[in-house]
């Protein structure tokens, strides 16, 4: 009888030990597992007079909240202009972003060029996307 309950007793503190480590460890390398990732679909620049926009569709795919959203255009390697937003977007959410018309001489009509979607979330965690775009007249 006593070795039935000293194999019960020991079975029992491997369990809680087995639980402390495996608690432990989601813990300590749960919070790595997050990570920023969204998808852009539906991007369009436009420019009408001396005046740009931007819209598209973002979905975010990770699993943090997307707390801002930038916006950079690019010719060549030169950045001609930019747009940000501090629009949250919650995890596994869609939203539309439409930058409303921007005063700038650049970009111009037809003109292809290169569009940087940068997010950031909680915690300055970043992630960046870059698209061919082509500029389109309103």
């Amino acid at each position: 009888m006593e070795a039935g309950v000293t194999r019960l007793l020991l079975f029992t503190v491997s369990i809680a030990i087995a639980g402390a480590v495996i608690g432990l460890m989601w813990s300590i390398y749960g919070g790595m597992s997050k990570s920023v990732d969204f998808t852009v679909t539906n991007l369009q620049v436009f420019k009408s007079g001396s005046q740009w926009r931007v819209m598209f569709k973002i979905k975010n795919t990770g699993t943090l909240k997307i707390d801002s959203i930038y916006v950079y255009l690019y010719r060549g390697t030169t950045q001609i202009a930019s747009w940000s937003t501090s629009q949250d977007v919650g995890v596994g959410n869609e939203y539309f972003i439409d930058s409303g018309w921007v005063n700038d001489p650049d970009p111009q009509y037809g003109e292809s060029l290169k569009c940087e979607v940068k997010v950031v979330a909680y915690g300055d965690t970043e992630a960046r996307k870059v698209f061919d775009v082509v500029v389109l007249q309103w």
